[in-house]
Protein backbone atom coordinates (compact mmCIF):
# COMPACT_ATOMS: atom_id res chain seq x y z
CA UNK A 1 0.00 0.00 0.00
CA UNK A 2 1.40 3.37 -1.01
CA UNK A 3 0.80 6.42 1.13
CA UNK A 4 1.08 9.81 -0.50
CA UNK A 5 3.24 11.95 1.79
CA UNK A 6 3.49 14.78 -0.73
CA UNK A 7 1.33 17.90 -0.89
CA UNK A 8 -1.59 18.01 -3.31
CA UNK A 9 0.38 20.20 -5.73
CA UNK A 10 2.87 17.34 -6.20
CA UNK A 11 0.32 14.67 -7.16
CA UNK A 12 1.11 15.26 -10.82
CA UNK A 13 4.84 14.96 -10.09
CA UNK A 14 7.72 17.19 -11.01
CA UNK A 15 8.80 18.69 -7.70
CA UNK A 16 12.39 17.56 -7.30
CA UNK A 17 12.83 18.74 -3.72
CA UNK A 18 10.06 16.42 -2.56
CA UNK A 19 11.98 13.45 -3.95
CA UNK A 20 14.80 13.97 -1.46
CA UNK A 21 12.78 12.66 1.48
CA UNK A 22 11.44 9.79 -0.59
CA UNK A 23 14.93 8.77 -1.71
CA UNK A 24 16.08 8.68 1.90
CA UNK A 25 13.06 6.86 3.33
CA UNK A 26 12.06 4.46 0.52
CA UNK A 27 14.50 4.65 -2.41
CA UNK A 28 13.17 1.80 -4.59
CA UNK A 29 9.62 3.17 -4.54
CA UNK A 30 10.86 6.72 -5.14
CA UNK A 31 12.99 5.74 -8.13
CA UNK A 32 9.94 4.05 -9.67
CA UNK A 33 7.98 7.27 -9.23
CA UNK A 34 10.81 9.35 -10.71
CA UNK A 35 10.97 7.06 -13.75
CA UNK A 36 7.22 7.46 -14.28
CA UNK A 37 7.45 11.25 -14.39
CA UNK A 38 7.65 12.57 -17.89
CA UNK A 39 9.67 15.79 -17.80
CA UNK A 40 11.41 17.33 -20.78
CA UNK A 41 15.04 18.40 -20.66
CA UNK A 42 14.05 22.06 -20.97
CA UNK A 43 11.69 21.72 -17.99
CA UNK A 44 14.43 20.15 -15.89
CA UNK A 45 16.87 22.93 -16.79
CA UNK A 46 14.46 25.79 -16.16
CA UNK A 47 12.91 24.47 -12.97
CA UNK A 48 15.78 22.64 -11.31
CA UNK A 49 19.23 23.44 -12.65
CA UNK A 50 18.73 27.20 -12.98
CA UNK A 51 17.13 27.44 -9.54
CA UNK A 52 20.01 25.51 -7.99
CA UNK A 53 22.50 27.71 -9.86
CA UNK A 54 20.84 30.81 -8.41
CA UNK A 55 21.56 29.77 -4.81
CA UNK A 56 25.27 30.77 -4.78
CA UNK A 57 24.48 34.02 -6.57
CA UNK A 58 21.87 34.98 -3.98
CA UNK A 59 24.16 33.94 -1.13
CA UNK A 60 27.03 35.98 -2.59
CA UNK A 61 24.77 39.00 -2.93
CA UNK A 62 23.59 38.71 0.67
CA UNK A 63 27.12 38.13 1.92
CA UNK A 64 28.52 41.06 0.00
CA UNK A 65 25.82 43.53 0.91
CA UNK A 66 25.40 42.52 4.54
CA UNK A 67 28.72 41.13 5.75
CA UNK A 68 31.00 43.38 3.72
CA UNK A 69 29.45 46.39 5.40
CA UNK A 70 30.05 44.90 8.82
CA UNK A 71 33.67 44.02 8.02
CA UNK A 72 34.26 47.56 6.74
CA UNK A 73 32.97 49.00 10.02
CA UNK A 74 35.17 46.63 12.03
CA UNK A 75 38.21 47.58 9.93
CA UNK A 76 37.42 51.27 10.42
CA UNK A 77 37.08 50.85 14.19
CA UNK A 78 40.39 48.95 14.41
CA UNK A 79 42.09 51.62 12.37
CA UNK A 80 40.83 54.45 14.58
CA UNK A 81 42.05 53.04 17.89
Amino acid sequence: MLINVYPASDVRGGVMSNHVWGLLSHPAQEFRQIRQENESVSHIYTHHVLLMAAIPVVCSFIGTTQLAGISAVIAFLKCCR
